[in-house]
């Protein structure tokens, strides 16, 4: 990443934080303090789970999944940290890969004017020391068939296993083992 790159994403975050800001001050000029508690309970909590993003110490993650929602036209993500790791720097790069290729997937096979929900939970895995990210996304695709063969295309060594859902939904779960 170029320090020009490091200033757009100090930019959109910048740009994030100040709407949050922003609908907290006009709720207070409204007097809704129920409102306000809600927002402020929400950022916090957008804080807390980006600072256990920062300290799994896996920085190609931590960056694509902070940038992603300014980057992607029709899929707003967001995630949970399900683990008190401190460090996946060794699987770092295939964490990034399986989850360029997952959300590649689901644009490729979605409607072009849908805007997609989608979110990521990052597991321990039972077995060993890697991890289990689970995808799940909602809104309307023509071609289910399609994300389900896209998905078996993907060959980084790693698991993917498409569950069962919804009409309007997809879930699939990616097992990544540390070796």
């Amino acid at each position: 990443m170029e320090t020009k790159d490091v200033i757009e994403l100090l930019r959109h975050q910048r740009h994030d934080l100040m709407n949050h800001m922003q609908i907290i001050q006009g709720y207070l000029s409204m007097g809704k303090k129920e409102k306000v508690e809600e927002k402020l309970s929400s950022l916090m909590q957008e804080f807390h789970n980006e600072r256990k993003l920062m300290n799994l110490n896996a920085p190609e993650l931590a960056i694509w999944l902070i940038q992603f929602n300014t980057i992607s036209k029709n899929i707003r993500i967001t995630y949970n940290i399900h683990t008190e790791r401190k460090d996946l720097t060794f699987i770092d790069e295939v964490i990034m890969a399986a989850c360029v290729s997952i959300s590649n997937a689901y644009e490729q096979s979605g409607v072009k004017t849908e805007l997609y929900d989608m979110e990521l939970d990052i597991h321990d895995a039972i077995e060993d020391a890697g991890v289990v990210l689970k995808y799940a996304i909602w809104g309307k695709f023509l071609d289910k068939e399609k994300i389900k063969l896209l998905l078996k295309k993907i060959n980084l060594g790693i698991t993917i296993e498409v569950m069962d859902s919804e009409p309007d939904s997809f879930i699939c779960e990616v097992s990544i083992p540390s070796d």
